[in-house]
């Protein structure tokens, strides 16, 4: 329980000011009329509050983790073959953190393809079937891996 008044919002801006100027607390204490071991707490909480605190450690390096981010990119993988692969000694839901923290990545189920009925299958035989009595028609049609050309002059 606090023995004395709480700080205002004023006299902590004039703390912060006076200090930065290199006053002591003890002059500063002076100035606003306070005790100076309220000012030198106040100080002391201030600075600890402004450092960062250490948490745990990284399961993976910088190094490990430009080729965990490289190689996910690349292609589509599991986090269990990304582990296999990478040799990594980490748990599969690691890495998966890792890769939703990053921006970059999306997380996707692959969706399943339906399985082809017989009723498919016949339909797909019949239309090579078809196809295999066009003799005349295949001469209209151009095979081509390259791009759709229009010699419209439009």
């Amino acid at each position: 329980m606090p023995r004395g008044r709480e700080l205002t919002c004023e006299e902590r801006a004039v703390i912060d000011a006076l200090h930065c100027e290199g006053k002591s607390s003890r002059s500063i204490a002076l100035v606003l009329n306070r005790d100076h071991s309220g000012i030198s707490k106040y100080l002391k909480k201030r600075d600890e509050e402004k450092k960062p605190r250490p948490g745990a450690r990284r399961k993976l390096n910088e190094a490990q983790l430009r080729l965990l981010y490289t190689t996910a990119s690349n292609r589509v993988v599991s986090a269990s073959r990304l582990k296999a692969e990478l040799q990594l000694d980490v748990s599969t839901k690691t890495i998966l953190t890792y890769l939703h923290r990053n921006p970059n990545f999306q997380r996707r189920i692959k969706e399943k393809n339906q399985m082809l009925t017989l009723v498919h299958k016949q339909r797909r035989f019949d239309w090579c079937v078809w196809k295999l009595a066009w003799i005349e028609e295949w001469r209209k049609w151009i095979f081509t891996d390259e791009k759709k050309w229009n010699y419209d002059q439009d």
